[in-house]
């Protein structure tokens, strides 16, 4: 899986065509790299997500079980326009350039 989390403005609208690739064989993989920072890789997965989208604006329930949560966090985030998936062919595509 290969997913982008875009870059948000000043008004904290995400920003096509920005942001950092994330890769990963599970949604957790994809969460667990999103937080591999100094201020949130202390955290666990499920305060990274409920932070992250209480900081803009989504108030979903996650699911009790990782991994399902981490898919409704990723989609969240895709649903919102705050992220995008991309197939192996369009990133191959857009290191291309």
């Amino acid at each position: 899986m290969i997913i982008r989390i875009h870059e948000t403005d000043l008004q904290g609208r995400p920003v096509r065509c920005t942001g950092e690739f994330f890769f990963g064989q599970t949604n957790s993989d994809i969460v667990e790299g999103m937080k591999l920072n100094p201020f949130t890789a202390s955290m666990t997965q499920a305060d990274f997500m409920r932070q992250t989208l209480a900081g803009i604006g989504i108030d979903i329930q996650l699911a009790d079980d990782p991994e399902l949560a981490a898919e409704q966090f990723l989609w969240a985030l895709v649903g919102n326009k705050y992220a995008e998936i991309y197939t192996k062919e369009q990133y191959a595509e857009w290191e291309r350039y």
